[in-house]
């Protein structure tokens, strides 16, 4: 395992150091001491991967590295079970790919590969998660810059403005509200846009802090965000250990994103869409104000959860698909070079229909392919006892309540029954 997925592995689960104001002392504690990754002492279960991952790094990687590669411009779409690790087998062959555009030249540093989803939520995790990977490879960066280049590699998150400021301005109205007394954002009265809640490397408190009992006035109600530049910008707020006590390579802003163009860029589908309207978000492409290709454009896309792309909206993404990969195309050598598309799908269903529907590419490569026996693909198979038979899977419970009147009353009188049939367990 490469020293950046084994730093992510070590620092990507880090549980939360929860932050308290000491009144013996006067001063903000951690509730666990700060402890420097170690790669010789590793926890249980760290330092390996799963041969699916492994299987499908190697399936792909000549074709990411290679522009020439006959495979380059076909679409490796992975079907594989909910938890099976599709995220970190994702994650390995960004990394890669952003590793060996530095390599080739370290002063290319603009934005490489962006990932897309279909749900806000999901987003803001799988954001959470890379973070940790742009960490582990921006400390390799600082100890060999001469051979990765100056400029950091970071991650942006590119969503709606109910989700993150879309201005400078608006990131700093937000911040002002949050630094105000507990009591004005107490009850979600004023939301966190800035979706980080904890460094992604040591697993310090970031945002918000509730404190127990009373606390002076000076205690900041907020760390780790901070007014820069007129921005706002993250720091850890273990300033004194971190290595990223100065500056955490994670945007939110998209003013910043446009600016700072980040290495790793995650957004919905649905994002891509104010393209038309934002004439600023060219920078990701490499482009300046011109038009002129003065960076690489990004050369790996990757889109999770394929199979939610259809109906309506796979006609939306369709149309948009055409121009985000012609800015995706490095038109500076006589040979224009496409992206590289990687997708994942819960069903396989009449997936090269829809891989040409909305990419326009005839082949598609399915990870794992079929094989002779679905209850094993030699990467997955299905749980048994000892005994052979099936172990039990997961158990579904539908709710159908029609004569109720809205969805908040089904949801209100569910939970209140699943609430109280747990708490009979207890007697």
């Amino acid at each position: 395992m490469q020293p950046r997925d084994l730093l992510q592995q070590i620092c990507g689960q880090t549980p939360l150091r929860e932050i308290n104001f000491n009144t013996t002392t006067a001063s903000l504690e951690f509730s666990r001491a700060y402890n420097t990754p170690n790669l010789n002492v590793l926890p249980e279960g760290k330092g390996k991967w799963r041969a699916f991952q492994i299987a499908f790094i190697l399936m792909a990687v000549k074709s990411v590295a290679e522009d020439k590669s006959p495979d380059h411009e076909t679409v490796d779409l992975i079907w594989f079970p909910t938890g099976g690790g599709k995220t970190e087998a994702y994650l390995g062959l960004a990394a890669f790919a952003m590793f060996l555009r530095r390599l080739k030249n370290p002063a290319d540093a603009s934005s490489d590969v962006i990932m897309r989803y279909t749900l806000r939520l999901l987003t803001s995790q799988q954001f959470q998660r890379a973070s940790g990977l742009m960490c582990s490879m921006d400390y390799l960066r600082r100890l060999q810059p001469k051979l990765l280049g100056e400029k950091e590699f970071s991650i942006g998150i590119w969503l709606g403005g109910e989700v993150t400021p879309n201005t400078r301005q608006e990131a700093l109205e937000n911040l002002r509200e949050l630094s105000k007394e507990p009591k004005s954002y107490i009850g979600n009265r004023t939301p966190n846009r800035f979706v980080l809640t904890q460094c992604p490397w040591c697993g310090a408190q970031i945002g918000p802090i509730k404190y127990k009992g009373k606390v002076p006035k000076y205690v900041p109600h907020v760390v780790g965000y901070e007014p820069e530049n007129k921005t706002v910008v993250f720091k850890c707020s273990d300033r004194h250990h971190c290595v990223f006590g100065d500056h955490l390579p994670i945007y939110v802003i998209d003013d910043d994103i446009y600016e700072k163009r980040p290495t790793l860029i995650i957004g919905t589908v649905d994002k891509f869409a104010m393209l038309a309207w934002k004439p600023d978000a060219r920078t990701i492409f490499g482009l300046d104000a011109d038009g002129k290709c003065i960076y690489s454009p990004p050369s790996l896309i990757i889109q999770d959860e394929l199979h939610l792309i259809s109906g309506p909206l796979g006609s939306m993404v369709g149309l948009y698909e055409a121009v985000i990969e012609e800015l995706c195309t490095d038109r500076r050598q006589n040979n224009a070079t496409k992206p590289k598309i990687i997708s994942s799908t819960a069903t396989i269903r009449r997936y090269s229909e829809q891989i040409k529907a909305l990419y326009a590419r005839e082949k598609v490569m399915l990870f794992p392919p079929p094989g002779i026996n679905e209850e094993d693909s030699f990467f997955a198979r299905y749980a048994k006892n000892d005994d052979f038979s099936f172990a039990p899977g997961k158990v579904y419970v539908g709710v159908n309540a029609p004569i109720l009147g809205s969805m908040q009353t089904a949801q209100v009188r569910t939970f209140s029954s699943l609430l109280q049939g747990a708490s009979m367990f207890l007697e």
